[in-house]
């Protein structure tokens, strides 16, 4: 693949793991302030907030990390670009974030939020 290709594709899926986690951010707000229930079955983000937090559970599970940011971190080594990064994406937009928080932590708290959206849409 050309660098220019693979510079352009790194930063796009940066853009989509961006949006996936706008998406956690704002479903665990409306989780925190129970503000889903079973008539928020019809609304869409509903179902997007709950295949993104699906999804990023299965790719801890799987791959013991997220697949983005292996995905992004690949394509930057693939254009030689020296803009690659260690640690999650999380860390690269808080650096102070601690190792063992970005790598066991958003896990779990991702579970926690699912956990909160499926007893809402249940119970409520």
């Amino acid at each position: 693949m050309e660098p220019m290709h693979a510079t352009w594709l790194a930063r796009s899926v940066s853009v989509a793991h961006a949006v996936v986690v706008g998406v956690t951010v704002y479903g665990l707000v409306g989780v925190v302030f129970g503000r889903f229930s079973r008539s928020s079955l019809q609304h869409p983000f509903t179902w997007i907030f709950l295949v993104v937090c699906v999804a990023q559970l299965a790719s801890y599970a799987v791959f013991r990390e997220c697949i983005l940011t292996r995905w992004e971190k690949q394509l930057l080594a693939q254009a030689g670009s020296p803009k690659t990064y260690t640690g999650t994406f999380l860390q690269r937009l808080v650096p102070e974030l601690p190792d063992n928080v970005a790598h066991t932590g958003v896990p779990l708290i991702v579970f926690a939020i699912l956990a909160g959206l499926l007893v809402q849409l249940i119970y409520r």
